[in-house]
């Protein structure tokens, strides 16, 4: 089977945007205006769509207001929302942040094993991006992922990579390795919702992209249903100083397709 180059994509993109100025750069520990040096903490809340289409529209008229809580959990009807609009930047700036986190899923990305972006993927951001530039918001681009991909019952890698990656473990009954298991807190075993060795239940849509929203053992792991991976979670993120680590230093400077977006590590 033919493996493509996942990253020829992204490299290219990189070629184009090394040739624009950023808005904000690094220098040393800190975020600076690339304009004056002055440093900037960036302040905000996370937009991450964990699910199809894995970004928000840009088009409504409500600012978002979603209710995810424990006790929404428990009764399996939180709600969250599919958009981010003009009315979610204002209610932003209203608190005085100047900054959203935006997840940028490669499962969303690069859905088919191709040499390609996702068109409809790339159109939604640069819809968000081109609201928030208008706003002079900065964004940092999150290349999110949990659990390393929707095999895992998170998102992040694409299922097509995991069924070539590891083709024996997708729709297999989740486990934790050693010595990780030895840690209650990061055993999957004594996770609330855990179905255990099903493996009838765990085979439920195997391979399907969206397992991570059908399958009844990862849905019962993320809260009854996942309502985080079906839109933004927004209003209800905590309030985020962002500062430089090193990790994401990394991330703005190869993900970033146009760099005079305000985009910045994590």
């Amino acid at each position: 089977m033919r493996r493509p180059n996942i990253y020829l994509a992204l490299v290219a993109l990189v070629a184009v945007a090394a040739q624009q100025p950023r808005a904000v750069r690094i220098a040393g520990r800190h975020f600076v205006n690339a304009t004056t040096g002055v440093p900037i903490t960036l302040v905000g809340p996370n937009v991450v769509v964990k699910g199809p289409p894995w970004l928000p529209t840009v088009d409504g008229s409500p600012a978002c207001r979603d209710v995810v809580n424990a006790a929404c959990a428990a009764a399996g009807n939180c709600s969250s929302c599919t958009t981010f609009t003009a009315f979610d930047v204002d209610n932003l700036r209203a608190r005085g942040w100047n900054a959203i986190r935006l997840g940028v899923v490669w499962a969303g990305a690069q859905p088919r094993d191709e040499d390609a972006l996702d068109p409809a993927f790339l159109a939604r951001l640069h819809a968000v991006l081109s609201l928030t530039d208008a706003a002079g918001l900065a964004v940092v681009l999150d290349n999110h992922g949990d659990m390393v991909g929707g095999a895992g019952c998170g998102n992040g890698v694409p299922a097509w990579l995991s069924a070539a990656a590891a083709p024996a473990l997708v729709g297999q009954p989740l486990t934790t390795g050693f010595p990780y298991n030895l840690v209650p807190g990061l055993d999957v075993k004594g996770l609330p919702g855990f179905c255990g060795n099903a493996s009838s239940l765990w085979a439920l849509f195997a391979g399907d992209p969206n397992y991570t929203l059908l399958n009844p053992c990862c849905k019962a792991l993320n809260g009854g249903g996942n309502p985080g991976a079906l839109g933004c979670q927004f209003t209800r993120a905590p309030r985020k100083k962002i500062q430089r680590t090193p990790k994401m230093s990394t991330l703005t400077r190869t993900l970033t397709p146009n760099p005079t977006r305000r985009t910045n590590p994590n």
